[in-house]
């Protein structure tokens, strides 16, 4: 039989007896936590060093001109002079006593 043209560069043919999955033994379970605990390492160094590189950045920029970091208490004042004050708690509402979950439940 001639195969198509689409099918006569095959690389390999289907094997008729597939071999078994390889068992796994203790070497493969432990390089595989070998290799989780190596990327969590790696990851929490990437880490570090993306947030001390961020500080650093951020205290150059603060030295180099503390005007612009001025300028965000000017927002803050901003925006308390925008949006109205949000009530705080008055303190009797503390000083009463605590949500009885008993009697809650025994309405029910």
């Amino acid at each position: 039989d001639a195969l198509p043209i689409w099918q006569s560069h095959r690389v390999a043919e289907v094997d008729q007896h597939p071999t078994p999955p390889p068992e796994r033994d203790e070497g493969t379970a432990q390089g595989r936590l070998q290799l989780i605990k190596g990327g969590i390492f790696l990851g929490s160094v990437a880490t570090l060093g993306m947030v001390v590189g961020f500080g650093t950045t951020l205290s150059l920029a603060k030295r180099k001109s503390p005007n612009w970091f001025n300028k965000l208490t000017e927002f803050r004042e901003r925006m308390q002079s925008i949006f109205p004050a949000i009530p705080k708690c008055p303190e009797e509402s503390m000083e009463s006593k605590p949500f009885d979950w008993e009697q809650l439940l025994k309405s029910k």
